[in-house]
């Protein structure tokens, strides 16, 4: 997949989005980067996932008060509230969010 999405650039980096996951790819001489997600991570640990481009690419994780932030979501009239706020505290692992993606592989999104 990264091969695909690398064939239609010549740039030697890459920087990517939507997947929430953080990563560092080096494929067929060029270079993929996914930033992360400050709000929904998939990761082992909470935290703001994101990444500092320039000469090099610096992954980087903030730390910041979990718990506020899903308190917070909590008092929002957001309908996927709930979900939101658990996820600040306890994101889901990246094994957790691809088993997901692999079971909904062929079905319709969700409108």
């Amino acid at each position: 997949m990264i091969v695909k999405a690398l064939a239609s650039t010549q740039a030697s980096v890459v920087v990517a989005g939507h997947t929430h996951m953080q990563f560092d790819r080096r494929v067929v001489g060029q270079r993929m980067v996914n930033a992360g997600s400050v709000g929904m991570p998939y990761a082992d640990r909470p935290g703001a996932y994101w990444a500092l481009v320039g000469p090099e690419v610096d992954l980087r994780r903030s730390v910041y008060d979990f718990q506020a932030a899903a308190e917070a979501v909590g008092r929002t009239g957001f309908l996927e509230r709930e979900d939101l706020a658990s996820g600040i505290v306890r994101p889901p692992s990246a094994e957790e969010a691809i088993t997901v993606f692999e079971r909904s592989v062929g079905q319709a999104y969700p409108a």
